[in-house]
């Protein structure tokens, strides 16, 4: 796994990125849509963190998936750091 930036780390041999914005130790995670995990507090409901699969491939075939997540964090931005990092 690789630390890209501030509460943002991604794991290249299984294209997932995580992402943390807040204390996850008391969070679920709900999948809707597939392959994207929004963690939440138990008791306030608040987002406390995003997981993406297959993050990358997402993204190059820019997956409609991924519109919902600008919501919580940038994930162009993401994407564009996750790629000068590794590639």
């Amino acid at each position: 796994m690789k630390y890209i930036e501030n509460n943002i780390n991604y794991d290249k041999a299984n294209d997932v990125l995580y992402y943390s914005c807040g204390d996850n130790s008391n969070s679920y995670g709900d999948e809707d849509p597939d392959n994207i995990v929004v963690m939440r507090d138990m008791n306030t409901d608040e987002v406390t963190g995003v997981t993406i699969l297959d993050f990358l491939k997402m993204y190059k075939q820019n997956d409609n998936r991924l519109k919902d997540v600008p919501l919580v964090f940038d994930t162009n931005g993401i994407a564009e750091s996750v790629m000068k990092r590794l590639f």
